[in-house]
């Protein structure tokens, strides 16, 4: 009988070979097994965390949120999805939740993050409010609720390789009135390299939470999430159309991205039955001209912009829109205007007091200047000498007074104004109104 330890002396390498073969193809197999069932999925993994807040302690809950989580986790689930479905938590349970996400999340896997709930914005970062916060105090708001970083540094820590995070969380939110520096709705993030974050509506913008089963924008996000072969961009541009068109422009989703891989909720190529009629369907749910126009000027300060809209697009379903806006401009301009700032009739101004200037020039000397400057003496005496006062209603010196009829419906306020006229430092009074880029424009 020969020795196994001389029978594999004599074959060498060949009955190495051999003996290694069965194993090397079924580990062929199994990898091409994994790789197959991978791509089925729209990748090696994927993990999902879904969060609905809606019955807060301290402040008026929500109708819809709890239901959205719920609906999108079924979906995502349905496809093949690990999903991780929470409701109404306080702030530990949802860090809680989020350490769960984050364990369960490996390299080169796909991350998904769907919340529906309160949020805020607070100096240019968003937070997710916990059911119990209170935010008594505004230098509490980091402490009692969740970053969005938070869930940005799980995803980036995994190493995954598409990251998406869904927020429909830019509802009419009770806890920004309370402080100065919490703005309206979420602010826009830069999305990390691999990263899609979409928000229900425009940065700085609200959505409204709905009277149906769902939001708006949750309702249409669930209903073309069904739709197999569109890739996760399309998906958006999808959800974003139809809202806008549903909610007449009031409404814009927004979605920042950085992805540098496809993905697909449902992978493979969209059924060939009924595609035409389907591309028809979508192809008239494109933005028309009118509605990208009144998406461009919608949160203009300029009254021109929506009387150019209303002349352009009378049968526009924004029209009234325009027109409603144009209405509450015009009225507030004639508030402004009973309030707005006065200018003096006359060449020159009265002066309130005046004051020798140690830098300037005798009287007799802004005389000379006057009459050399200006070929008359009859300026500089003015200057030499105070002009008496007259009398005027609203508190103000000077002349005569009159309405300025052209000034822009504006915030406009009366300041002192000093001015050096002929060596001499006046003191009057005069007007300023704010811009729309928030600084004060003299208007005389």
């Amino acid at each position: 009988m020969i020795a196994p330890l001389s029978l594999a002396r004599r074959c060498g390498r060949l009955c190495l070979v051999a003996l290694a073969l069965p194993a090397l193809l079924l580990a062929a197999v199994a990898t091409a097994a994994s790789e197959r069932g991978a791509s089925e999925r729209g990748g090696s993994e994927r993990v999902a965390l879904v969060i609905g807040n809606a019955n807060y302690h301290k402040v008026a809950g929500l109708t819809n949120s709890v239901n959205d989580a719920r609906d999108v986790a079924a979906v995502l689930k349905a496809q093949g999805v690990d999903v991780i479905h929470r409701k109404d938590l306080d702030k530990a349970a949802m860090e809680q939740a989020i350490g769960e996400f984050g364990d369960r999340l490996r390299a080169g896997a796909t991350g998904i993050f769907y919340y529906a709930g309160h949020a805020l914005q607070m100096q240019g970062q968003n937070y997710l409010i916990p059911v119990d916060a209170t935010l008594s105090a505004e230098q509490r708001t980091r402490l009692e609720t969740i970053s969005l970083d938070l869930i940005l540094d799980q995803l980036s820590h995994s190493k995954v390789k598409v990251s998406i995070l869904i927020l429909d969380a830019c509802r009419n939110n009770p806890f920004e009135r309370k402080f100065r520096s919490i703005g309206a709705g979420l602010a826009q993030v830069n999305a990390p390299e691999g990263t899609l974050i979409a928000y229900a509506t425009a940065p700085g913008q609200v959505a409204n939470d709905g009277d149906g089963e769902n939001g708006l924008y949750t309702a249409e996000l669930i209903r073309v999430m069904k739709e197999p072969g569109l890739s996760v961009e399309e998906v958006f541009k999808r959800v974003r159309i139809a809202v806008s068109r549903k909610s007449n422009g009031e409404q814009i989703p927004w979605e920042s991205s950085s992805l540098t891989g496809d993905f697909y909720f449902i992978p493979g190529k969209r059924p060939t039955a009924g595609d035409e009629a389907r591309d028809a369907a979508w192809a008239n749910l494109r933005l028309t001209e009118d509605e990208k126009v009144w998406s461009s000027i919608k949160e203009s300060a300029n009254q021109d912009d929506f009387k150019a809209f209303v002349a352009a697009y009378p049968g526009s379903p924004y029209a009234a829109f325009a027109a409603r806006r144009l209405d509450a401009m015009q009225q507030n301009a004639t508030v402004s205007q009973d309030r707005a700032a006065f200018i003096i009739q006359g060449a020159v101004p009265a002066p309130a007091a005046i004051q020798p200037s140690t830098q300037g020039a005798t009287a007799q000397g802004a005389t000379a200047l006057g009459s050399a400057a200006l070929g008359s003496t009859a300026l500089g005496n003015a200057a030499a000498a105070p002009v008496a006062a007259q009398p005027t209603t609203g508190g103000l010196r000077g002349p005569a007074w009159k309405r300025q009829e052209d000034i822009p419906p504006l915030e406009c306020r009366t300041v002192p104004v000093t001015e050096e006229l002929f060596g001499y430092k006046i003191t009057k009074f005069g007007s300023e109104c704010r811009q729309p880029d928030g600084t004060w424009r003299k208007i005389h």
